[in-house]
């Protein structure tokens, strides 16, 4: 029975202090940034204030490797605004040690970006990340506007649900998404974050989107601030994958959990995985590697970080790899145990050989390019194997 993991994806933000982000603002951009009092934020409603001022909001990280900020960018019009910026809280969950959010709501300003072609106002609101966010951290904002005729604070809350910038690179509150195929169904489990959304509805097809279903998943557990979810679908006869995507729904508002745009797709069909193996002289590959398949990589080089503590030793490399121009990569894990023979006064590693699980290239994929990432913890190592920057990449 195959298990496919889906979009467990890693998105560390590192950054040494956290601040709130001080004005930017261009001279002749007459931004005041007078704060607006955070209590209000809850007075808005569905697109608040829409008709005065209309605003659109769009959130990025940015940071090379791991990003380190969390940008908004903002552009309204309808009003004459003096102070634009969010106001903002920030969940570091899901490290290693324990959750780190301080629970309060900050405010960060946005600094003039200019205006687009129809004459809206542009700006554009950065906040320093703390920490790792780790594998489910999150940022939860709402924008306001100062209009400086009325002298009046316009917002927008998401219909009160607030905004959300995730850590994970689907930019989404599903952290997993796995199946597990029966003879005639398949049993869909989700984990998502648990923010305070009341339904997860999935919409699915099986024939390409020809047509689809929609069903709620029923809510079994809550894990820390994960929540996990399941859904069992039919399979028709001859059904070769299937695609979804999901949404959260609150009393006002909708959250897309649809990985990135593209959608969460699984296999229906067993078939062996094309194997890349990559190796001290280059890279073979054997078997068919296509849309609709799966592939697995072997990585048969030097494990250029070893962690040792308390006389253990073990290796871990991250395969990163793409499948669409315009994501930012998923990522298989990799590790090796280190152990010392005596007598033959050799490195015994298990296994021999590091190696991923076979994953599902979707019937959607557009290209594969794939890099490596070499971690160790004691001593702190960190390596890149990625053809000088260039990544390796496969025709599909």
């Amino acid at each position: 029975m195959r298990r496919n993991l889906v979009a467990i994806i890693l998105l560390v933000a590192t950054a040494a202090l956290f601040t709130t982000c001080e004005s930017r603002d261009s001279a002749d951009s007459g931004l005041t940034n007078n704060a607006p009092g955070l209590d209000d934020r809850f007075k808005a409603g569905a697109k608040a204030d829409a008709s005065a001022a209309v605003f659109r909001v769009h959130d990025a990280t940015s940071g090379n490797p791991w990003p380190g900020k969390a940008i908004v960018k903002i552009s309204t019009s309808g009003i004459n605004p003096v102070s634009v910026g969010i106001v903002y809280q920030i969940q570091y969950a899901g490290n290693y040690w324990s959750d780190m959010s301080d629970g309060e709501w900050h405010t960060a300003y946005g600094y003039y970006a200019g205006k687009d072609d129809s004459g809206a106002s542009l700006f554009s609101v950065e906040v320093e990340l703390t920490h790792s966010l780790g594998t489910s951290g999150y940022m939860r904002y709402a924008v306001f506007g100062v209009d400086g005729d009325e002298e009046r604070t316009h917002w927008d809350n998401n219909g009160g649900a607030d905004y959300f910038l995730f850590s994970n690179h689907s930019k989404s509150p599903m952290l997993s998404a796995n199946i597990e195929l029966g003879d005639s169904a398949a049993t869909l489990d989700f984990y998502t974050l648990d923010f305070g959304y009341e339904t997860l509805t999935v919409t699915y097809s099986l024939d390409g989107w020809d047509s689809s279903k929609t069903a709620t998943a029923e809510w079994l557990e809550q894990s820390g601030n994960t929540d996990h979810s399941r859904l069992v679908v039919s399979i028709p006869e001859g059904a070769t994958e299937l695609a979804l995507n999901a949404e959260l729904s609150f009393a006002d508002a909708r959250i897309a959990a649809n990985n990135f745009g593209h959608n969460y797709h699984f296999g229906l069909v067993e078939s062996e995985a094309a194997i890349i193996t990559f190796k001290d002289g280059g890279i073979d590959v054997e078997g068919d590697l296509k849309k609709g398949g799966y592939f697995q990589v072997y990585y048969d080089r030097p494990a250029k970080c070893t962690t040792c503590k308390y006389g253990m030793c073990s290796r871990s490399i991250f395969m990163q790899y793409r499948l669409y121009d315009d994501y930012p990569f998923w990522e298989e894990s990799m590790y090796q145990r280190v152990s010392y023979n005596y007598d033959t006064n050799e490195d015994v590693l298990e296994p021999p050989v590091m190696y991923t699980e076979p994953a599902y290239i979707p019937s959607t994929a557009e290209t594969l390019s794939t890099w490596f990432y070499h971690s160790g913890g004691y001593p702190p190592c960190s390596e890149w194997d990625s053809d000088n920057g260039k990544d390796y990449h496969f025709e599909l």
